[in-house]
Order: structure tokens, then C-alpha cells, then sequence
């Protein structure tokens, strides 16, 4: 099937740009700081904060909805390439989360590669879902109804953060959301060789690997690439989604077959004539919207379910 209009026109528009690893970190950062969600709706309240992490503190956006709790909890990580992006990237999707599921949204500004490598990303991550669990009381968060969510390279974190969840003994989580995920490090797959020309580009990928693995890190170790872990069993509930024409399309499909082997209560859905960055254009791209639903619906039945 062929991309529908408007991805092929943000598919154009991608190609007749500089690719982002000939631009360098400081430029591609300002590029991405003007690509983010669309605009979300007045929430109860919204507050940044900073927590701790290893080797420092990592910063998060706290949205908390109108009314009383105790709520839910979604922890939501952002794409980038490990390089780019902030808690800005998904402000309007961390809106339409609190505010649709009446939720507490805590948004991870985690450290960013080079600066930081693996694993202070992960950690990072790891330390807001910590932190929402520990602090639960103050947060308003029933601290048995936490879920997790990321896009793209988030995708990555989030899948990795809930496997160290589960090898850490807690807190434990209700339900992950990964969108268009990276979840290995392999050009070989059938949507890699179909979907070269479309992005992520290939160059473009392995320039991120670059920036957030150390030379002599482990790059097969299921913190970096979830879809190599010898061991799925115990994870939450999962949705996947992924798009036709992405290239990282069949190592999600891959991941949520394996969850299914491992006993893993999980969903896999791909949306057709969209490209990679469809789901983070919802408000946008009718197929993002509709993606963003089924997250919403499926976000509301893991918090009914509380582990």
C-alpha cells in the first residue's frame, strides 16, 4: 500500500533535508525542538521537578488531572534518537493522557546521549518509575495502577526499563505501550531492506547507536536491544504498535511474538500508509489519531487492572 498524502509529504520533506548525523548534535537538537505533538488540552495542574538518578538527578513533568485521587499513573518517554528531544516533544500527547484518562502523566527528561551513554538514560527512566511508586501518596497515584509508554527510541527505553523493572523486583507495572519501537540493532529484517529510503535512515540509526553506547558496552545486552532478551516472561501487559513503511516495523511485530511465546498478555497492531513518525503527529494525521485511541483504550483497561 502506498503512503497516504500527508505522510509521503512529511516522508519529502525529510528526504530534502540534511540528514541529521551530517548536521552534528547541537544543530539536530534545534531542528528537533520544533518537532513535538500537537497542542493538548488545560490539565489540574503541571509542574516540573527534579529526582533523583544515578550520578545525579533527572528532571520530570508532572501532569496531574482535575479532581481527587488516587489516580493512575502513566510514565511517558520520549524519542530523539537517545540525542534529542524533551519533555516539549509529547507535551500535547502527556496532556491528552492525563486529561482524557484522568491520569498522572509523569514526562521523563532524561539525560541525553553523547553527554550521558548507556545506561543513564535507563536509569533515568527506571528512576521516575521508582519514584512514582515511592512517592504515590504525595503524587495523588495509586501505586498499584502504573503503566508505561514510549515512542520510538522511548519505545526502546520504556521496553527496557520495564525489563529492569521486572529483574529489579518492582515497582511493579500494569501495562506498556510501545509505539514504533526500537528494539534491536539490525538492518537485515525484511522492513529495513523495503523501508531504507524512509526514516529512520540507516546512517541516521547507526550515528544514535553511536551516541549512546560506550565502544565497549554490550550492544547485544537486553537493556539496549529488549527484542535479544533470552527471558520475556513476567512482563506487563503490552501494546504494540508499529507503521507499514518504517523501517523499525518488524523487529516490534518480532517483539510482540515473543511476548506472546513468553505467556505475555499482548496486542499487536500496524497501521497501513504511514510512515514512522505518524503516531507523535496525532492531532495531525487522522492515522496518528486513531493509533492514539487505541493507545487511550488500551491504556484505560491496563489501569483496571491493577497487578
Amino acid at each position: 500500500m502506498p503512503l497516504n498524502a500527508d505522510s509521503q509529504a512529511l516522508v519529502d520533506r525529510m528526504r530534502s533535508s540534511p540528514p541529521i548525523h551530517e548536521l552534528g548534535v547541537e544543530a539536530a537538537r534545534q531542528i528537533s525542538a520544533h518537532t513535538k505533538s500537537a497542542p493538548g488540552p488545560e490539565v489540574g495542574s503541571v509542574e516540573d521537578r527534579n529526582i533523583p538518578s544515578v550520578d545525579g538527578e533527572v528532571a520530570v513533568r508532572v501532569y496531574t488531572p482535575v479532581g481527587e485521587g488516587p489516580f493512575p499513573a502513566l510514565v511517558v518517554i520520549h524519542g530523539g534518537g537517545f540525542v534529542m528531544g524533551s519533555v516539549n516533544t509529547l507535551d500535547g500527547h502527556a496532556r491528552r493522557h492525563c486529561d482524557r484518562l484522568g491520569c498522572v502523566v509523569v514526562s521523563v527528561d532524561y539525560r541525553l546521549a553523547p553527554e550521558a551513554k548507556f545506561p543513564l538514560p535507563l536509569e533515568d527512566c527506571y528512576a521516575a518509575v521508582k519514584w512514582v511508586a515511592e512517592q504515590a501518596e504525595e503524587l495523588g497515584v495509586d501505586a498499584t495502577r502504573i503503566a508505561i509508554t514510549g515512542e520510538s527510541t522511548g519505545g526502546n527505553l520504556a521496553a527496557a526499563t520495564a525489563l529492569l523493572a521486572r529483574d529489579r523486583s518492582g515497582p511493579n507495572l500494569v501495562g506498556q505501550v510501545l509505539v514504533v519501537p526500537l528494539l534491536d540493532r539490525n538492518y537485515e529484517t525484511a522492513s529495513w531492506k523495503d523501508y531504507s529510503q524512509y526514516p529512520p535512515f540507516p546512517e541516521t540509526m547507526e550515528w544514535f547507536w553511536e551516541q549512546y553506547l560506550h565502544p565497549d558496552d554490550d550492544a547485544t545486552s537486553p537493556y539496549v536491544v529488549p527484542l535479544r532478551s533470552d527471558d520475556l516472561t513476567g512482563l506487563p501487559p503490552t501494546l504494540v504498535i508499529t507503521a507499514e513503511a518504517d523501517p523499525l516495523r518488524d523487529d516490534g511485530e518480532r517483539y510482540a511474538e515473543r511476548l506472546a511465546e513468553a505467556g505475555v498478555d499482548v496486542q499487536s497492531t500496524r497501521y497501513d500508509g504511514v510512515a514512522h513518525m505518524f503516531y507523535l503527529m496525532a492531532g495531525i494525521l487522522q492515522r496518528g489519531d486513531e493509533a492514539f485511541d487505541l493507545a487511550q483504550a488500551t491504556l484505560e483497561a491496563m489501569f483496571g487492572q491493577p497487578r
